[in-house]
């Protein structure tokens, strides 16, 4: 028998059972290495056994099997980011996308941020948009529509769409995945209240500006009564409404607003928030 016998540089249907056809792996193994490496064997043939044993095992560690996503997904990272090999990203892009197609969660997520952000790659939202698809539909199929990472990649792709300029199909999902937060998390939950904005922003890139007034309201209410009228979240909050107010020339009420937050003590902070204190600047 040769080496090649003992080592494969791919994965047998059987290498995880203990038991084949009545036989005991384990000590079968165990009776044909001590044969193998009995005494009468030269230190050589050792030294070699060992140096051909490590050369098939590295060659397994960077070679993609088409059984195995985690290893494809792990050996394409390894290209991607150069670690203990050169820097090949198309060879990593391609087994990473390898992992996803075979419905790798985990390659999933990773080709949606180097796509949406643009990371080893060039920023393409339509690459996003199909991988935070596959992603919602496995979360749905594993584990049910109401499941909490069906609901926040039913969210993440709606902001894709948006990112590719089809409002329309992101308000809907919006809507969808506003409707679900609320029955799962509750309307106070953080997750349930960024839905309800990403809501609001759909209505308010839509040109509904009464409903997006009416939404951002609502959160402003929800977050001073929830984590209190200082918290940081506020300030993100007073600027989507001042983003509308001002839009539809509304500065009293703008100011009305403000005034009430920021001239008072125990305002927050916002030295350095240039685009709330050009608001600030604008009130009459």
């Amino acid at each position: 028998a040769t080496f090649d016998h003992f080592v494969k540089s791919f994965e047998c249907a059987t290498a995880n059972e203990e038991d084949v056809l009545g036989v005991d792996l384990n000590k079968f193994l165990v009776r044909v290495l001590a044969a193998a490496l009995r005494g009468n064997v030269c230190r050589r043939a050792f030294d070699d056994f060992k140096e051909r044993l490590l050369q098939s095992l590295q060659k397994i560690a960077v070679t993609a099997n088409d059984h195995d996503p985690e290893h494809n997904f792990l050996i394409g990272l390894a290209y991607l980011e150069g670690i203990d090999m050169e820097i090949n990203r198309d060879r990593g892009l391609e087994l990473i996308t390898s992992a996803a197609e075979a419905e790798l969660p985990e390659a999933m997520e990773k080709l949606f941020h180097m796509w949406d952000a643009g990371i080893r790659v060039e920023m393409n939202f339509r690459e996003a948009a199909k991988w935070a698809q596959r992603l919602t539909q496995y979360y749905e199929t594993e584990f049910g529509k109401e499941d909490v990472n069906t609901l926040v990649w039913t969210n993440n792709l709606a902001v894709t769409y948006s990112k590719l300029g089809d409002e329309k199909t992101a308000k809907q999902l919006k809507e969808k995945g506003y409707i679900r937060f609320c029955k799962v998390l509750g309307e106070d939950h953080p997750d349930t209240v960024n839905a309800k904005r990403l809501l609001a922003q759909a209505y308010a890139k839509q040109g509904n500006d009464k409903e997006a007034l009416r939404l951002y309201e609502e959160i402003l209410s929800q977050q001073c009564r929830v984590l209190g009228k200082y918290h940081p979240q506020i300030t993100r909050s007073l600027k989507d409404l001042c983003v509308v107010y001002a839009r539809n020339q509304n500065l009293l009420q703008m100011a009305e607003m403000l005034e009430k937050f920021f001239f008072s003590e125990g305002m927050p902070d916002i030295s350095e928030d240039e685009e709330l204190l050009e608001y600030i600047r604008a009130v009459p």
